[in-house]
């Protein structure tokens, strides 16, 4: 089943700058990472506590707010 996606470009972007910074392996990985999986799915993978993005670079906490 194919869902139709509602998403800007940039929204896009933002999403793939994330995602690639998920993968990196690094404390700050792990913190989007919870944040990305918080966000598709809180029910199951947990809530998300927003203070945990402190101690991520502004660039990254910049764009989880987008």
């Amino acid at each position: 089943m194919t869902q139709e996606s509602n998403i800007t470009a940039d929204q896009k972007q933002a999403i793939d700058r994330l995602l690639l910074v998920a993968a990196r392996g690094t404390g700050q990985s792990k913190r989007v990472a919870d944040f990305l999986l918080a966000w598709w799915n809180a029910e199951e993978c947990g809530g998300f506590d927003l203070t945990d993005m402190w101690p991520v670079i502004r660039t990254s906490a910049a764009t989880c707010s987008r």
